[in-house]
């Protein structure tokens, strides 16, 4: 695949799919999300919400309002995983089966930090996603 871009365009630097959603992160780290958002895994908000039919940029943020750009992306099939620059995951959309590797089951609506004893004292690298399972590469800094 080719992708034309102008001068002044960010080029595509990662790309993932999951049933029926797309998502793409940009050099700039830029995260940009389209497709169907009935189970929230396009994180713009509540589940069952429209499906968005262009690409949509979606920040990363945590509780605490700081902003990170993204790195990587994995689409399981109604979920999405991103990796940030600096080795940090955010994961929303269903999370039924604990694949985003939080304790409550159920819809995640908007991206939220995966923070657990697990990923501490290391930086995630990688990450992909099943159909209701998800597999990361970490490295210790």
């Amino acid at each position: 695949v080719r992708v034309a871009r102008s001068p002044n365009s960010d080029g595509i630097v990662d790309a993932a799919c999951g049933a029926q959603h797309t998502a793409i992160v940009t050099e700039s780290g830029a995260l940009l999300v389209c497709g169907d958002n009935s189970l929230g895994q396009l994180g713009v908000g509540e589940s069952g919400s429209a499906s968005r039919h262009t690409l949509e940029r979606l920040p990363l943020r945590d509780s605490a309002g700081r902003d990170y750009a993204a790195a990587r992306v994995a689409c399981g099939t109604h979920y999405t995983l991103a990796v940030t620059t600096c080795g940090r995951l955010f994961g929303w959309g269903t999370n039924n089966d604990h694949q985003l590797g939080l304790a409550r089951p159920g819809v995640v609506p908007t991206p939220t930090l995966i923070e657990c004893d697990a990923l501490d004292s290391v930086q995630v690298e990688s990450a992909s996603a099943g159909f209701s399972h998800s597999l990361l590469v970490v490295v210790t800094p």
